[in-house]
């Protein structure tokens, strides 16, 4: 079987890398890489990928390896279709960097299933503290721990191999998020500055600002780099049942359902509510907000009317971060108190992290295991089965 991928990122680069891989990858370039040439490991050939009498595009291609080649194309990205749409034309799978770049490695035999997933990993590690935490998994970290499990069965009763992997599980969720970045969503009152917020985290103009409530009905985001966190930040329409309530109200049911559904799905939210308004910091959602990670953050407060208290929030909640998103005062005390929240300032980087789907599912099955004969089994799996990308 023969695989084609497209290494490296999509755009208008100068250079594009396909790596064709696999045993009838040989052949396959024999048949379309003009003049013909005796391939040899390690060797770079110059020449031009042809359709029939079609010249596609001056390469050069690079012999990695047995069954490995590197056509090295202009990144033009019309130009890159046809070279994998010719490729595929002749027989080849068209897959993923990533799914090749699993298989490459799987094929080696040198790494755990933990170890290719950590390879595969950093190729989207946001930070470089991400890449670091990766890096040890591979023969350490959680690497480190299962193999532990697995070779020293009698070192451990099966109570504490479920203790250890649900501990793993809940400790996983501050590095994942400096892995693969932090998902944060800007709610609360329309008019309350969110827009405002997200523009000056943003350090451009993304979102309109008005003085007329309501006026952010859909969605809009920003990625921006916040301390040691990369994030991608998102600004949903106000929450409130007066305006659900006027008329014309199903545009804004809808923006605000979809504002919930945002929530949802966030490592962090804040609620940014109008500094001169404490009676308006909670309406009828507020116990769609009732979750952890949820920082309340009270704006304008460089305006005359802004009020350090008479602020009804609820217990769970810690207490307030009063910042001017306009005047851009105390953004900064703001991010060290997400940091914080979301647990990234004092991170062990040879801690067990589990960072895939795969890894995570496999380690609760473990955690609620009652038999430590099919608990040998999860973790045999967790090291050594085929890796899906």
């Amino acid at each position: 079987m023969t695989f084609a991928a497209v290494m490296t990122e999509k755009g208008t680069g100068a250079i594009a890398t396909v790596l064709v891989y696999g045993s009838g990858a040989e052949g396959i370039l024999r048949g379309i890489f003009r003049p013909a040439v005796e391939f040899e490991q390690g060797g770079i050939f110059v020449g031009r990928i042809v359709d029939g009498d079609s010249i596609i595009d001056q390469v050069t291609i690079g012999c990695e390896g047995p069954d490995s080649f590197a056509i090295n194309a202009h990144g033009n990205p019309l130009i890159v279709e046809r070279i994998m749409e010719l490729l595929a034309g002749k027989g080849a799978q068209l897959i993923t960097a990533e799914q090749m770049l699993a298989k490459t490695l799987a094929d080696q035999g040198q790494l755990s299933s933990i170890g290719i997933e950590a390879r595969v990993a950093q190729r989207c590690a946001k930070t470089l503290a991400g890449t670091r935490i990766l890096i040890e998994q591979e023969k350490g970290g959680l690497t480190r721990l299962l193999r532990q499990w697995h070779d020293e069965p009698d070192s451990g009763s099966l109570d504490n191999i479920n203790q250890q992997a649900q501990q793993v599980l809940e400790d996983s969720r501050a590095p994942n998020v400096l892995i693969y970045g932090a998902r944060i969503i800007l709610a609360g009152p329309p008019n309350s500055g969110k827009s405002t917020l997200l523009n000056a985290l943003a350090g451009r103009t993304k979102a309109i600002v008005s003085d007329i409530a309501g006026t952010t009905r859909d969605w809009v985001s920003s990625d921006c780099r916040l301390g040691r966190l990369e994030t991608h930040i998102i600004d949903t329409a106000g929450l409130d049942e007066v305006l659900v309530g006027r008329a014309g109200g199903s545009i804004d049911r809808a923006a605000q359902r979809r504002s919930m559904e945002l929530v949802d799905s966030a490592d962090i939210v804040l609620l940014v509510l109008d500094g001169a308004s404490p009676e308006r910091a909670y309406g009828d959602w507020q116990d769609v907000l009732a979750k952890p990670r949820v920082l309340s953050v009270i704006n304008k407060c460089d305006m005359p009317g802004c009020k350090t208290t008479g602020w009804k929030l609820p217990q769970w909640m810690d207490g307030p971060i009063f910042i001017s998103a306009k005047a851009q005062e105390n953004l900064d005390g703001l991010v060290e108190k997400i940091q914080y929240v979301l647990g990234v300032d004092n991170i062990n980087d040879s801690a067990a992290v589990a960072f895939t789907r795969r890894q995570r599912q496999l380690l609760e099955e473990i955690a609620n295991c009652a038999d430590r004969e099919q608990a040998g089994e999860l973790i045999r799996r967790l090291l050594n089965s085929a890796v899906s990308v």
